[in-house]
Parts: C-alpha cells; sequence; structure tokens
C-alpha cells in the first residue's frame, strides 16, 4: 500500500507539479476520513518539497501519520530529513503551517561546533502555525541535543523572526501540556512570539461522552480566551490556532489572509459548536467539568495567558470542603462534598 501511495505520488510530481510554473500556495493534509489513503511515505514528502516551483509562497504540511519508510528503503528514510528540505524553502514563504510526526529545529537554522544555532533569515515571512503537540523528535541521527520540539523549536523560531521585521510576522506554536495526575485538565497551548517576549495561552479540554455514539471521543468542550466551544475530538489542537488556514467550499486549504468568508467552508460543516448552540440543540449532554461545577457552584477552571512557554497542564480547582474520586465509567474526576 505504501510502495503504491509513493508511486503515486512520485508520479504527480513528474507529470504534474514540474509544470505548475505559476503555483502560489501548496497544501499537503490529512484526509481524516480516509484513515487507510492518509499514510504518506517521508521519501514521497521530500520529493514534492524539492519540487515546489519558486513561485509557490504558502506551505502547509500535516503529516502527523508520515510513513517512516517503504519497503526496503529503511536506509534511504534515514538519509531523508524534512526539516532540511523545509528550511532549503521557507525563506520565500509568506504563509506556512507546518505539522509532522517529528520536528525539529534544523527547518529553522544549523548548530556549528562551538554549540551555537544559526537561524536562517525569513525577509517574507507574515504567519507561521507550528504544531507539535504529542509529537515526537526527530532521529539522533538529525537532531541536535535532547530537547523535544517544543522547548527546541520556540527560541529557535524567536531567533529566526528576530532577524527580518519582528512587528510583521506571526509565529505561533501549537502543543499540549503534560498531563499527569487528578485534577489536571487536558490543555492545548498557544504560543505567541514576538521580539523579546514569549506569551503562552493555556486552553482546557474535556470530553463530551456520548451514550448515541457509544461514548467514543467524538467531541471535546474547549474553553478559549473569548468563549466556549465544542468542536471534533480531532480538531481540538487546530481549533485553537485561531484558523489560520482555512478550508474553501471547494475542498482546497489556503491562509486565512489569502480568503473570504463566504469563499469557506461554515463552522456548521466542520462541526464546531459554540457551547450555546450546542446546549439548545443537545440540552443534557455536556462535559463532567459543568457538571462539578454545578456541585461546586463556582467556575473551577478557565484560559489563561502564561509569560514564557511552561509545558504544563491547567489545574481544575477543588474549593474547600469538596473532595475529589475517580469515576472510572465517565473517564474523569467528580467533585463532591467532603463528608463531615
Amino acid at each position: 500500500m505504501l510502495e503504491e501511495t509513493q508511486d503515486q505520488i512520485l508520479r504527480l510530481v513528474r507529470h504534474v507539479m514540474l509544470k505548475m510554473e505559476s503555483l502560489r500556495s501548496f497544501s499537503l493534509t490529512r484526509h481524516h476520513a480516509k484513515r487507510n489513503l492518509s499514510i504518506i511515505p517521508i521519501t514521497a514528502v521530500s520529493a514534492i518539497l524539492k519540487t515546489l516551483p519558486m513561485s509557490c509562497v504558502c506551505l502547509e504540511l500535516v503529516l502527523e501519520t508520515l510513513a517512516i519508510c517503504v519497503g526496503n528503503g529503511a536506509n534511504e528514510y534515514n538519509d531523508t530529513h524534512l526539516c532540511e528540505d523545509i528550511r532549503r524553502i521557507l525563506p520565500r514563504m509568506q504563509h506556512a503551517h507546518i505539522e509532522a510526526r517529528s520536528l525539529c529545529d534544523a527547518f529553522l537554522g544549523e548548530w556549528d561546533s562551538d554549540e551555537k544555532f544559526h537561524s536562517i533569515s525569513l525577509p517574507n515571512l507574515r504567519t507561521i502555525l507550528i504544531h507539535v503537540a504529542a509529537r515526537g523528535a526527530c532521529s539522533d541521527k538529525h537532531r541536535h541535543g535532547d530537547k523535544l520540539p517544543w522547548e527546541s523549536i520556540i527560541p529557535a523560531l524567536q531567533n529566526a523572526i528576530e532577524r527580518t521585521d519582528p512587528a510583521a510576522v506571526e509565529a505561533t506554536v501549537l502543543g499540549m501540556g503534560n498531563h499527569t495526575g487528578p485534577g489536571q485538565c487536558m490543555t492545548s497551548l498557544r504560543c505567541h512570539i514576538r521580539k523579546g517576549c514569549i506569551k503562552t495561552w493555556a486552553f482546557p479540554f474535556v470530553r463530551i461522552l456520548r451514550q448515541k455514539e457509544r461514548y467514543k471521543l467524538v467531541h471535546a468542550y474547549i474553553r478559549l480566551e473569548h468563549g466556549n466551544y465544542v468542536v471534533p475530538w480531532a480538531k481540538v489542537f487546530t481549533f485553537a490556532a485561531e484558523r489560520a488556514w482555512k478550508t474553501l467550499k471547494t475542498g482546497g486549504r489556503l491562509p486565512a489572509a489569502w480568503t473570504r468568508s463566504s469563499d469557506c467552508i461554515s463552522d456548521a460543516k466542520l462541526g464546531i459548536w459554540t457551547w450555546e448552540e450546542w446546549t439548545k440543540k443537545y440540552p443534557n449532554e455536556g462535559p463532567m467539568l459543568l457538571e462539578n461545577e454545578k456541585v461546586a457552584g463556582m467556575k473551577l477552571i478557565d484560559a489563561e495567558e502564561r509569560d514564557g512557554y511552561e509545558e504544563i497542564c491547567l489545574v481544575e480547582e477543588t474549593p474547600p470542603g469538596f473532595v475529589r474520586e475517580a469515576s472510572f465509567g465517565r473517564m474523569g474526576w467528580l467533585v463532591r462534598a467532603q463528608e463531615q
């Protein structure tokens, strides 16, 4: 299956992309509804990046199901480092969105023998969105040091944008807080990088388990800085990115700056609801968090903005006089009044 996919992509490169001399934007994303068709060989992606014409100034790569090798091509995979391919073309990009199974700071610069990082210049960049939530680092052969992507990419990206006009660049990195114990809430992180300033928004999100969906993880309730929403579970992180790239009614993808709302698929068709819309349609189907807040008589957690880029979860408050107990059937922690 992978070898067939690679052959199809390479034919596309040879017979189509080489002739697309006026291509301005390129998007390669996974189709969540077709899981068996969404695995892309790394060598094929590398071939695409090397073939993109100079006219292409917008790039979106969403490759969370990237295959590591094809057939007997393990050695070819080991020699293929997508971060280097991205680094070669990133300086001409105006808008970029990158999400891959593995990432490191090599797509933003190189380390020298004196342990100093040399950033590339990004003179044309206007927006860049990097998604590293639950992503692994590149292999030891390719990456420098032992830092995970969140820790290495954010300072590298800040160095890169400070080499250009930082006021004109919107640089954002998405991540996920480390979730380790009771009271800690799954947390989507959105880091904003500016000259001399890094701030991170932390957004709590929880499961909505619906009996009609056999308690599968289909929907998530998330609190952003400007409101509460219900979104498809698979889109919870990209939703926190404030729709930096949008899906057109034709099925294509473009950076938000290049689109008009009338040309884009509506939130309703994307499965995105405001909390008010959801409760009107499904009045008795909400997350455990709201039940806990009803019992406690107060809000227990909310979105918050932090200085820096600590990769930690938000904590759901346990008010005085209350305790938490595990609810395995509901996959969470219930708040109840402490017995006297």
